[in-house]
């Protein structure tokens, strides 16, 4: 990787969905991957809202 590419932990997409301006100004403008198994864990998670779902749906 380049600098320019991070892989997100479950955690810090939680934050992002919850407006953590700190990390998005840190995020701007890199290449963000998630994991499969992120994607599980974000799709299965309690709290997460319809509009947030849409945020973190795959696209194919």
């Amino acid at each position: 990787m380049n600098g320019n590419s991070v892989l997100l932990d479950t955690n810090i997409v939680l934050y992002l969905l919850n407006g953590d301006k700190i990390l998005a100004d840190i995020l701007y403008r890199k290449k963000l991957y998630l994991s499969f198994i992120n994607q599980l864990e974000l799709l299965s998670f309690r709290g997460i809202t319809e509009k947030q779902l849409n945020e973190i749906k795959p696209v194919y």
